[in-house]
């Protein structure tokens, strides 16, 4: 753009020296000679701009496939970029959640003797980090290998209140989130 304002501006200087110079020797002789040269100027000042695109046009055409193929290489860098937060957050989300399902099986074997058959945890979430646990569904089995043989004479309804109250005070959750079987 800027090179064609500095053209429109040659060409107007050149068009008013023309007409100055036209001026001055109005009637003279040599005016032909002059005109024709003044013409031969004007045809250089007007076929630059066209010369200057043929001489660098393999230069443009590459400089505007390179422009274009970058930004396709930072839009893809984008797109990958987010592809690997979405998979490490989702790794991390499942880490958590492991780490969660072993802290629960410890704490219920090691305040009640129970086996953890399977844990399965509804936790919130937001698109910037994991909220907190909204329930708990466990399956636990009474476990003869532990020493403590209250656990099998109790009932299923006061261990699943038992287990209840130790998840809800651990885990600060409403004890009607958190179901609790009992199986074998």
């Amino acid at each position: 753009m800027e090179y064609i304002k500095l053209w429109i501006n040659n060409l107007a200087m050149f068009i008013v020296l023309t007409i100055l110079v036209n001026v001055i020797i109005s009637n003279k002789s040599y005016k032909k000679y002059i005109n024709l040269i003044l013409g031969f100027v004007l045809i250089v000042i007007v076929l630059t701009p066209i010369n200057k695109f043929l001489t660098n046009s393999d230069n443009f055409l590459e400089d505007e496939i390179l422009k274009q193929k970058n930004v396709l290489d930072k839009q893809e860098l984008d797109i990958n970029r987010n592809q690997i937060e979405s998979q490490k957050k989702k790794a991390i989300l499942q880490i958590y959640i492991n780490n969660m399902k072993e802290q629960i099986e410890n704490i219920l074997i090691q305040n009640m003797g129970l086996k953890l058959l399977n844990v399965d945890l509804k936790l919130g979430e937001s698109d910037d980090e994991v909220e907190e646990i909204q329930s708990i569904y466990i399956t636990v089995s009474k476990n003869s290998d532990y020493i403590e043989s209250d656990i099998n004479k109790i009932g299923d309804e006061i261990l699943e209140k038992r287990i209840k109250t130790l998840l809800k005070d651990f885990y600060n959750i409403d004890e009607n989130n958190i179901y609790v079987q009992t199986g074998g």
